[in-house]
């Protein structure tokens, strides 16, 4: 872990972590809670802590409680999500190609990989 990451808030940490996890820029995150990135910044640096309903909706873009958000869930979850953090290295090439993916819409997605398993001649 970074030393900058040392003097966040375990929710500005818990939000870091996350977002790099999915593979998400802060403007992606921002777009999706309709936020500018500076606001969404400030929960990644200060710990600012949102409304409770932009908590609910980091909560499902993350796919986790927003207790989990907020620290009020063991210490093991947030060592747990460091540890799988470090173990999912992409390259910056497959990064893109994953943050891209998650732009699409659903439509989009699904023609996308049927594209790519008639590529490879998959079923």
């Amino acid at each position: 872990m970074a030393k900058k990451d040392l003097e966040l808030t375990p929710f500005a940490l818990r939000l870091r972590l996350l977002r790099k996890q999915k593979c998400l820029r802060q403007e992606d995150v921002a777009q999706q809670l309709n936020l500018s990135r500076t606001a969404y910044t400030k929960y990644e640096t200060e710990g600012t802590q949102p409304a409770q309903e932009r908590l609910i909706q980091l909560a499902e873009i993350y796919g986790v409680t927003v207790d989990f958000l907020l620290g009020k869930e063991s210490e093991d979850a947030t060592a747990m999500l460091q540890d799988n953090a470090s173990m999912v290295a992409l390259s910056p090439q497959e990064q893109e190609l994953v943050a891209s993916f998650r732009r699409l819409t659903e439509t989009q997605q699904q023609l996308l990989l049927q594209t790519e398993r008639e590529l490879l001649g998959a079923p």
